[in-house]
């Protein structure tokens, strides 16, 4: 057993190390959703209460669907009408530019 690691073949692609493709893509993008979710978070946190129990509630009830009958085992997922009561009341959003 050697202690060194193995030495790739001759024209073997570095692993060790992401490609410059990868990092030119991946890490702006990273940036441009911590700037997305920054402001995002500011703007959440002036809506009401009632906004946050209903989405609460859409949580709730995605991962505890309602057994409507035997004939559907995997339930009645509530949380789209939840959605649709939170685009009804408060809109889809404002653009932030």
């Amino acid at each position: 057993m050697s202690a060194h690691a193995p030495v790739p073949a001759e024209g073997a692609p570095d692993r060790r190390r992401p490609p410059i493709a990868w990092s030119a893509v991946v890490l702006p993008g990273l940036a441009l959703v911590g700037i997305a979710v920054a402001q995002t978070l500011t703007h959440l946190s002036g809506l009401p209460v009632a906004f946050w129990v209903i989405a609460a509630q859409a949580v709730f009830f995605e991962y505890r669907p309602i057994l409507a009958t035997r004939q559907q085992p995997e339930g009645v997922l509530l949380s789209t009408a939840f959605l649709f009561a939170v685009l009804f009341l408060w809109g889809s959003g404002q653009p932030c530019w």
